[in-house]
């Protein structure tokens, strides 16, 4: 179930890109007051609901999966956001792009195979305010800076203390919102803010193709690394060539198709 969480999560993911993209469009070419651009670009609404599901469902994965697979199966929703430019935008895909998708998958089963699935460890209370701390300063950092490049350091930091604070959240079995009180909690909140919002300013002011690669190595590669080093996660004995292999072919392949994170709707088909 945790795996198929995962692959569910990237299929949300990308089609929440899809979405939204849409959405801005159509919001920006309506004619007429807020209300009428809000009704034309409802896709954007639908895209927030798929992200909305893809975390829920990253969120399950973790619960029980290694942060190296379910880091990589999520930045692999570019993979799906590219797949369905081509369905749904009639858009084409470079030669290269095509065998970056096929990259992806094999690396993501890689992955699959050699992953070790097991419950994140119980780690003492210092590490959820650790995590807090590091939220709150990536946000002191953005509101001092003005560079793309750190903007989008900035969101695959804040993406991956996400990942790993969903990992270690532990949730109580009773009075559920007890959870409220830890600072595991909060930083899962802050961080996921702080991801959002220095994406975004990236975007602003950065090329969509660097931005995403960026932000797409941060957040698979520190969590995955932390995960590996000091969490217990664990690869199936003898694969360890098999896990390395997955995940550079699948972080390679994301990289590829990095530009596909920001989807352009209505231009020329690529060739």
């Amino acid at each position: 179930m945790g795996l198929f969480g995962a692959f569910i999560a990237a299929i949300a993911y990308g089609a929440g890109t899809i979405a939204q993209a849409i959405g801005v469009q159509r919001a920006a070419a309506a004619t007429g007051g807020i209300v009428h651009k809000a009704l034309a670009g409802w896709l954007f609404a639908l895209g927030l609901v798929f992200d909305g599901l893809g975390y829920i469902a990253s969120f399950a994965a973790l619960r029980d999966l290694p942060l190296f697979l379910v880091e990589s199966a999520t930045a692999s929703s570019v993979a799906v956001t590219a797949v369905l430019a081509v369905i749904i935008l009639k858009q084409k895909l470079r030669r290269t792009e095509v065998i970056a998708l096929g990259v992806v998958v094999a690396g993501l089963i890689m992955l699959s195979v050699s992953a070790e699935p097991g419950p994140a460890p119980h780690v003492p209370g210092w590490v959820g305010r650790a995590l807090l701390f590091a939220s709150i300063a990536c946000g002191i950092i953005i509101l001092l800076s003005k560079s793309s490049v750190v903007f989008a350091v900035i969101s695959g930091l804040g993406f991956a203390i996400v990942g790993l604070a969903s990992r270690l959240l532990e949730i109580p079995a009773h009075d559920v919102w007890r959870v409220l009180e830890e600072p595991m909690a909060w930083s899962l909140i802050i961080g996921g803010i702080i991801a959002v919002v220095a994406y975004g300013m990236a975007l602003d002011s950065g090329s969509a193709t660097t931005v995403a690669a960026v932000s797409f190595s941060a957040e698979t590669i520190v969590p995955s690394a932390i995960g590996l080093a000091f969490l217990g996660d664990h690869i199936r004995p003898g694969l360890g060539v098999v896990a390395a292999l997955g995940f550079v072919a699948t972080l390679g392949g994301c990289l590829a198709l990095s530009s596909r994170a920001e989807v352009e709707v209505g231009t020329p088909p690529q060739t």
